[in-house]
């Protein structure tokens, strides 16, 4: 991200048309976890207009983000806009990629810069395209993450991801809610997680959650 000017990058599968979360779909990012959390509390996702372009298109988007919101088919944009800003992003690039198996994504680079030129963007697409390509051959060798996480970790998240609240899962596993916490804290940690959405999202693409 830094070679290309851009200060932040986040790296994401393609949802389907379901209901989903920011959280749930990264893959890898250096995006500030508030901001992630804080677009998934204000429920930006559903009328991003970036998603909504990558659906349609695998063309590379050069975007100002406040110029982008006005795209939204709700009304969120303001909220959006406001939000990019307090995190000093301002405009950027979403190029779609997807790796031999057909699983598609996108990799998007932001932060303060002038808008590429069409050589930048390419030299930055074939370099993601292989960059995306490795990235889910990481994410196909779940076993060894699964190995990392202890049994009572995967117990929270198989619980959590069950629906049950932190409280609930204390209840069944018979520990405190504090230590459940702590437990799907430290998952999160071993996952590269942002959050406890985040947290599920990652088990269950791993197969950690299989009995």
């Amino acid at each position: 991200a830094l070679s290309a000017g851009y200060e932040k990058f986040i790296v994401l599968r393609l949802p389907g048309d379901a209901a989903w979360t920011l959280a749930e779909i990264v893959v890898v990012t250096n995006w500030d976890p508030e901001l992630i959390r804080a677009y998934d509390a204000k429920g930006l996702f559903a009328a991003s207009p970036l998603i909504a372009r990558l659906r349609e298109s695998v063309l590379p988007v050069s975007f100002d983000y406040a110029k982008i919101q006005t795209e939204r088919t709700d009304d969120t944009a303001q909220t959006a806009t406001e939000l990019f800003a307090d995190f000093g992003i301002k405009n950027g690039v979403c190029l779609s990629v997807a790796d031999k198996a057909g699983r598609r994504g996108a990799i998007l680079f932001a932060g303060n810069r002038p808008p590429m030129s069409q050589e930048e963007i390419m030299s930055l697409s074939f370099i993601s395209t292989h960059v995306y390509e490795l990235l889910m051959n990481f994410e196909g060798m779940g076993a060894k993450q699964k190995d990392q996480l202890t049994e009572r970790e995967r117990e929270c998240i198989y619980w959590t991801a069950a629906g049950k609240t932190s409280s609930e899962v204390g209840t069944i596993l018979n520990i405190s809610e504090n230590t459940v916490n702590h437990y799907l804290s430290s998952a999160a940690l071993k996952l590269d997680a942002v959050n406890k959405a985040h947290t599920v999202a990652k088990a269950i693409r791993l197969g950690i959650l299989d009995r």
